[in-house]
C-alpha cells in the first residue's frame, strides 16, 4: 500500500509522488515518469501511509518518516559559523519603497536596511 501525495503547482505542473517503502517514483498526470535523484532511502519504511508525513510549500515537498532519529552532525557546513555566537534570520513579510528597516535588540540597532526608492 504505497503513500501517493500530490503535488499541484499550477494548471500545467501537476505530479503524483509514489512513496512505495522501498523507493520513490514521481509521474505527471499523463502517465510521464520523472527520475528521481540524489534519493538517498530516509523514506523506506514498512507501512508508507502510517510512517511517512508530506506536505508541499511551493516548490518543496518536505518527509518526514516517522521511524528515523533525525539529528544534526557534529561539524559546521559554514567556516564562519562557529566564530559568531549568535545568529537568526529576520523576515520581513512586506515593506514599502524609500523606507529604512532596522533592526533592534534591547534597544541596541544591530542592522539597518534602506528600501530602494519606487
Amino acid at each position: 500500500k504505497p503513500l501517493i501525495h500530490l503535488v499541484n503547482r499550477d494548471a500545467s505542473e501537476q505530479y503524483f509522488m509514489v512513496f512505495t517503502g522501498q523507493g520513490v517514483e514521481v509521474a505527471d498526470l499523463k502517465g510521464n515518469r520523472y527520475s528521481v535523484r540524489g534519493y538517498n532511502g530516509y523514506a523506506n519504511c514498512e507501512h508508507p501511509r502510517n510512517d511517512l508525513r508530506l506536505i508541499t510549500i511551493a516548490d518543496y515537498t518536505f518527509v518526514a518518516n516517522r521511524n528515523k532519529l533525525t539529528a544534526m552532525k557534529s561539524t559546521l557546513t559554514h567556516a564562519d559559523y562557529g566564530s559568531m555566537t549568535r545568529r537568526c534570520v529576520i523576515n520581513v513579510r512586506g515593506g514599502q519603497y524609500g523606507r529604512t528597516l532596522k533592526i533592534l535588540i534591547n534597544d541596541v540597532q544591530l542592522a539597518i536596511l534602506k528600501m530602494p526608492v519606487g
